[in-house]
C-alpha cells in the first residue's frame, strides 16, 4: 500500500470504527475524540453506536457493540445494501428479522441496521459501560480513504496532478482490503469500470455513516 506522509491503510476496516481507533493514526487524519469518562457525549459516537442498534429486536442486542442500550433510531433504506457485493467486507448490515425495504417508517423491522460502529476493543471487550450509554470510540472526521477517493474522482473529472493508473491503484487499494481473499474474484476494479458513477457508489460502500 501507498504511504504518503506517514500515513497508510488500515487494514483491518472495522478497526477504524471500534472503541481502539485512537489507534489507528496510520489513517485517521483527523479525528474528534470521544471518551466515556473525560468527553462523554450523547451525540457524537454514542448517538451513531447506540442508535444503530434496535430497541425492540429479539436478534439484535446491545451487549454485541458494547453498550447499555439500544435506542433503535436509524436504518438505511434499501437502496445502500444493494450497492454492495456480498464478498465486500463492508457490507456490515444487521438484517435478522428485519427486511431491506422501509415501507413503515415507524416499523423498525422496515430497513436494516449498518452495524459499523461499536464499543468495543480490538479483542472484543467492551471499552467503557457507563449507565447512559457513554462510549470511546473516536470519530474520524477525515481518513486516509476519503483522499484516495477524491483523488481518483478529480482524476475522472479532468484534474491534471495525477495520473489515470495512479487513481485505479488507490481505489483497488480500498478494494482489496474491502474484499480481502475474494478481491481478484468479485473486487479488482478495471480502468473502464472506473468512473465518476462508480466512484459515487465507492464512496457510499466505503464512507456510509460517518457523516459524509
Amino acid at each position: 500500500m501507498i504511504s504518503e506522509g506517514g500515513y497508510s491503510l488500515e487494514s483491518d476496516f472495522r478497526k477504524l470504527f471500534n472503541a481502539d481507533n485512537n489507534k489507528r493514526t496510520n489513517e485517521i487524519i483527523f479525528p474528534l475524540p470521544v471518551d466515556a469518562v473525560h468527553t462523554v457525549s450523547w451525540g457524537a459516537t454514542t448517538y451513531l453506536i447506540c442508535g444503530e442498534v434496535s430497541n425492540t429486536s429479539d436478534f439484535q442486542k446491545p451487549e454485541d457493540y458494547g453498550v447499555t442500550s439500544g435506542w433503535g433510531m436509524f436504518r438505511v433504506r434499501g437502496e445502500l445494501p444493494a450497492k454492495f457485493n456480498a464478498a465486500d467486507g463492508r457490507n456490515l448490515f444487521f438484517k435478522e428479522g428485519q427486511i431491506q425495504t422501509v415501507d413503515l417508517i415507524d416499523n423498525q423491522s422496515n430497513g436494516y441496521f449498518l452495524e459499523k460502529w461499536t464499543n468495543l476493543t480490538d479483542d472484543g471487550q467492551v471499552a467503557s459501560n457507563t449507565v447512559d450509554g457513554g462510549v470511546n470510540t473516536d470519530f474520524p472526521m477525515f481518513r486516509l480513504a476519503d483522499v484516495y477517493l477524491m483523488l481518483a474522482e478529480s482524476v475522472l473529472r479532468g484534474g491534471s496532478g495525477s495520473s489515470s493508473s495512479a487513481a485505479l491503484d488507490l481505489v483497488n487499494q480500498l478494494r482489496k482490503r474491502a474484499f480481502g481473499v475474494n478481491y481478484e474474484a468479485s473486487g479488482k476494479l478495471t480502468s473502464v469500470e472506473l468512473t465518476t458513477d462508480f466512484i459515487l457508489d465507492e464512496r457510499a460502500r466505503e464512507l456510509c455513516w460517518e457523516g459524509t
